[in-house]
């Protein structure tokens, strides 16, 4: 693959071309300059959208989605998958020096929201239980997440096609750097199956 996670490919509102034709002139250019086998099956594409709150003007720009990265909340025991996400892409207002200025009407007033444009075949989610501070304990916080038929629908940009998604991996980081990953058998699919992947250095 030519490019690396770090490679954004972001393409600015105008009033030439509608939202879908954006959406899919970005996805095209992300297809050319990576690996199509890799980036249908495991990449979607997220549409950030910026809305002025004094003129309502909308930008938007598209990104590749490789992961979605959840955000736990600490004061909790026990949580749904669907708190997190809906903490990701509820409106978010921008203060201070994240408050850009609109294009139309130089105002500084900026309401920000996510979505997913596209939904890749497989679905990667990344609960963020390790805090910024390495001297904060690693997030406990109970995760409830279906096994099956999970419906994203809620969060699918209007136009896109939503997917259901069912659970059959899951990798687990532990505080010493080691990896657990437990998936379904793929015969009978459900007796779990563990395989630790040791430090890079030893094998």
């Amino acid at each position: 693959m030519r490019s690396s996670r770090s490679r954004i490919l972001s393409l600015q509102t105008d009033e030439i071309w509608d939202v879908n034709e954006k959406a899919s002139e970005s996805w095209s250019r992300f297809l050319k300059v990576n690996n199509p086998k890799i980036v249908n099956n495991f990449v979607g594409l997220l549409k950030s959208s910026l809305k002025c709150t004094y003129c309502c003007y909308s930008s938007v720009t598209f990104d590749p989605l490789w992961d979605l990265s959840l955000s736990i909340p600490q004061q909790k025991r026990k949580i749904s998958v669907f708190q997190c996400l809906d903490s990701l892409t509820r409106d978010e207002s921008l203060d201070g020096e994240d408050k850009p200025t609109c294009s139309k009407c130089k105002e500084r007033r900026k309401c920000k929201s996510l979505s997913s444009q596209r939904f890749p075949e497989i679905l990667v989610i990344h609960l963020k239980r390790l805090p910024l501070d390495r001297f904060v304990e690693k997030l406990n916080v109970l995760v409830n997440v279906p096994l099956d038929r999970l419906d994203m629908s809620h969060y699918a940009a209007d136009g896109s096609v939503a997917f259901h998604y069912d659970l059959y991996a899951i990798s687990n980081h532990s505080i010493s750097g080691h990896y657990t990953a437990y998936c379904k058998h793929p015969y009978s699919g459900t007796n779990a199956t563990i395989v630790v992947f040791q430090k890079f250095h030893q094998i």
